[in-house]
């Protein structure tokens, strides 16, 4: 298949990307090409693959005095599919010799709760340089709150998280964004456009988290989080044969869906809504409701509550036991937009519904 490409690039006179920074680099170090560059700047340096690695190389060969200044974020590492190797970020004296970093560790974007987090949780895998993240001042404490849900309970998370970012909006008194992040493509919810007419307040837009590099939005919902072969992390394997060409991946589990997920947090300006379904369980999200995490992510448990009775006003909140003044009774869940109530009668220790 391979021979039958490469003839057909030669017999139409062509050359694919690949070829051309193949070509470039031998030309540039064989001195064919005599670079007047002294500094080179490497941006996205983290995405790098061997190729990309070896034509900037080829300035150095040329010109003794040529300076490279590579600019990444290994933290950031996510297109090993596309042929980006991290190790060549993470081990750079190995492929450029010589070298100094130049730690840039504070961040406008969020706050240094939100930093504190993400970065605790990018770095279980000890193969990411180890540095730290600063944040801006912020009075949100726990800026991740986590939204456990299971089939029955999927559209009420996704309800509530919408209504975080609505009260967002109240607080801060302007248009709140709203950035909904999903693993996939197919993650979209077929209701967006709904949902944008339901909360004008709101400037909703979708994106797969690979796209979403790069962006930032006020609030962020990550859209999905369950275990599986297409859950989050990913289950699916790479075909062999992608394997060999790929190279090596990192010897740390899940170590890319890992920095996804990192990515994925650090988008929001103030807030993210992780919207966990339990069928099964993602390893992230036992592990971001474990103790650890306390002091940075809020978990709301919506799955006892899908077992409630449906609520007669709305036919979309649940009825939960709730006091007042007047003594107990049964509210909906969709307060403040459903104010249905029903009467508590006591049949011994257990409450029962008494209807309206």
């Amino acid at each position: 298949m391979l021979l039958a490409y490469e003839h057909e690039l030669t017999a139409n006179g062509e050359t694919d990307f690949e070829d051309m920074i193949g070509r470039s680099a031998r030309a540039v170090a064989n001195g064919d090409w005599r670079s007047p560059f002294t500094h080179v700047l490497v941006d996205e340096f983290q995405d790098i693959s061997p190729l990309r690695a070896h034509f900037v190389r080829a300035f150095q060969s040329a010109d003794a005095r040529a300076t490279i200044f590579a600019v990444g974020d290994d933290f950031q590492s996510i297109y090993r599919f596309a042929g980006s190797q991290i190790r060549i970020m993470t081990d750079l004296g190995h492929y450029f010799g010589h070298h100094r970093r130049l730690p840039l560790s504070l961040t406008h974007r969020f706050s240094a709760a939100l930093a504190d987090a993400s970065g605790w949780f990018v770095l279980k895998n000890p193969g990411q340089i180890r540095k730290t993240v600063r944040g801006r001042p912020s009075d949100v404490e726990r800026p991740i709150t986590l939204i456990r849900t299971d089939a029955a309970a999927a559209a009420t998370g996704l309800r509530r998280a919408l209504e975080l970012a609505q009260g967002d909006a109240r607080a801060t008194g302007g248009r709140t964004s709203v950035l909904l992040l999903g693993r996939y493509r197919n993650d979209e919810p077929a209701t967006l456009a709904d949902l944008q007419r339901q909360h004008a307040e709101l400037a909703i837009t979708f994106s797969t988290i690979h796209r979403a590099k790069g962006a930032e939005a006020d609030v962020v919902i990550l859209l999905n989080m369950k275990g599986g072969t297409r859950g989050f992390p990913s289950g699916v394997q790479d075909d062999p044969i992608m394997q060999l060409i790929l190279g090596e991946s990192d010897a740390y589990p899940d170590a890319e869906e890992r920095r996804l997920l990192y990515v994925a947090l650090t988008r929001p300006r103030r807030l993210v809504v992780v919207l966990a379904n339990d069928r099964p369980d993602s390893v992230f999200t036992r592990e971001l409701c474990g103790s650890e995490y306390a002091r940075w992510v809020e978990v709301v448990d919506l799955r006892a509550e899908s077992r409630l009775p449906s609520c007669p006003g709305c036919r979309d909140g649940r009825l939960v036991p709730r006091s007042g003044p007047h003594g107990a009774f049964f509210g909906c869940t969709n307060v403040p937009h459903c104010l249905h109530k029903q009467r508590a009668a006591m049949n011994g220790p257990q409450r029962r519904y008494s209807g309206p």
